[in-house]
């Protein structure tokens, strides 16, 4: 599954199914939400896609492991 990610200032990292966002599947549409410790300012993707990163304030940053293979959970 493709997914869209954003970060705000709310403090919250959404994950939104590519396919539902474009009218492709009958997926629902947002897959996870995460509270995060800090606002976030920017968000991406490794090459791979296996990892993401946000940017915080203050130079700040988190990189998470995108698919769970063992739960099969995004995030």
């Amino acid at each position: 599954m493709k997914v869209i990610a954003v970060v705000g200032c709310d403090k919250f990292l959404r994950l939104f199914s590519y396919e539902s966002f474009t009218g492709g599947a009958k997926r629902k549409f947002l897959v996870n939400t995460i509270e995060l410790t800090h606002p976030g300012l920017s968000c991406d993707f490794s090459p791979d896609g296996k990892y993401f990163a946000v940017g915080y304030e203050k130079g700040m940053f988190e990189v998470f492991q995108v698919h769970d293979e063992n739960s099969g959970t995004f995030f």
